[in-house]
Order: structure tokens, then sequence, then C-alpha cells
């Protein structure tokens, strides 16, 4: 595992025994107003050392608002992004990926 910094270097994650490593999403920076990131990471295979990767992927209701919560945020700090429907969220996280669905292209 590698997660990127902001300067572009990869800095490699050890395995550590008994211990896990948890990748949070986007939505969770806008809950936090930035305070937890989603950081960009990759996997290279090293075969000569067990990891074993689980992922899992979790998201809110489609309706859900996805606003900060109100103690990450106060008047010295207000919040950094804009207050998004999960779904429209999810939708344009996709989109910037993969680009639009052929239904939708014009």
């Amino acid at each position: 595992l590698e997660i990127k910094e902001a300067n572009g270097q990869w800095i490699p994650i050890p395995p550590v025994d008994g211990n896990f490593v948890i990748n949070i999403g986007g939505m969770m920076a806008r809950w936090t107003n930035g305070l937890f990131n989603a950081a960009l990471h990759r996997v290279i295979n090293n075969p000569e050392q067990d990891r074993f990767s689980v992922p899992f992927f979790f998201a809110t209701n489609y309706d859900t608002k996805i606003k900060c919560i109100q103690t990450c945020f106060n008047e010295n700090n207000h919040p950094k992004y804009n207050t998004v429907f999960a779904g429209d969220y999810l939708q344009g996280r996709l989109e910037s990926i993969y680009g639009k669905l052929a239904t939708q292209r014009e």
C-alpha cells in the first residue's frame, strides 16, 4: 500500500502485524469539513510478503444530505463544501472516473 502526499511523492505504508489500515471516502471530508480526507492510494504487489485486502464500500441513502456536521465548523472555520445529496455526489464521482453513461451523452 502506498499513499500519495500533496507534493506528489508516494509513501509506502508497511504492513504491521495485528493492525488495520482504513481508507475513508470523499463524503467523510464533506462531513468533517476536511478534518478527515480520502487518501489517494495504490497497491503494489509484493509476492514475497503476505498482505490481505478486504475492500468494503458503503454509501448512504441516495437522498441523504451530505453537509458539514456542526462540531466541525465555527465562526472562524466555515464549511468548505456545499451541501449535496449523496446520490448526486456519488454519480458525479463516478462520472469523473468513467464519464457519462451512453444514455446520458448528447
